[in-house]
């Protein structure tokens, strides 16, 4: 996810401090504080269109990942 912002040029630290954010908490912070002030109606260019897909898709499997690691193997 870091290297998507990074690609957004966002600052260094900011990506790193996101990136060791848990599970989906940096997602929705960079929802929170960054889009809903930039593009209050959500009209997002296409290119950052297309990277928030691939932020939301990894943290889909992270979360099916935790998921699988806590439940189903013991």
């Amino acid at each position: 996810m870091s290297v998507l912002l990074y690609r957004l040029n966002w600052p260094i630290p900011w990506c790193i401090a996101l990136f060791f954010s848990p599970f989906g908490i940096g997602l929705f912070l960079l929802q929170l504080f960054y889009y809903e002030r930039h593009y209050p109606n959500w009209h997002v260019p296409f290119h950052i269109k297309l990277k928030l897909k691939y932020m939301y898709i990894l943290t889909f499997f992270e979360f099916v990942f935790l998921y699988l690691l806590l439940f189903v193997v013991k």
